[in-house]
């Protein structure tokens, strides 16, 4: 059964990926870029990749588990609150800056998989070992 069959009303992935509370943030939270990033790729990338897991290999939408632990993780007072762009005087609100790192950091930091159209997918276990053999392998012949 796909992921999204599950978010959409199975319960045994309901209880099974959100079944323990969602642990407080380590980073205080600030109204800024600098912390959305950081909040993105060290605390909620790790969250998502371990609920994600229960997928397997099936594509999933990444921001409707996103969206739903950033609802559970963040007030709705904080996911509006605006922030000015560089260099610009508009403004972007917390919650669609998240959209934009939150799958940035998925794909480049090769935590998933991008299929395109907002469809991810685990990277299979294969395929990680592979990759760090790879580059254990490149630095090794640097090394020489």
């Amino acid at each position: 059964m796909g992921l999204i069959s599950l978010l959409l009303g199975n319960e045994s992935f309901h209880n099974h990926a959100w079944k323990h509370p969602v642990k407080a943030m380590s980073l205080p939270f600030e109204p800024t870029r600098s912390y959305v990033y950081k909040a993105a790729r060290y605390e909620l990338l790790p969250r998502l990749a371990e609920i994600a897991r229960s997928s397997g290999d099936e594509p999933f939408l990444l921001r409707d588990i996103s969206k739903r632990l950033l609802a559970e993780t963040y007030s709705p007072a904080e996911l509006e609150l605006r922030v000015k762009k560089a260099k610009s005087d508009a403004t972007e609100k917390i919650s669609n800056i998240f959209g934009f790192y939150i799958p940035f950091l998925a794909e480049n930091l090769k935590v998933f998989e991008n299929l395109g159209g907002g469809m991810f997918r685990n990277i299979p276990l294969e395929a990680e070992l592979a990759e760090a053999d790879a580059e254990a392998t490149d630095i090794e012949s640097r090394a020489r």
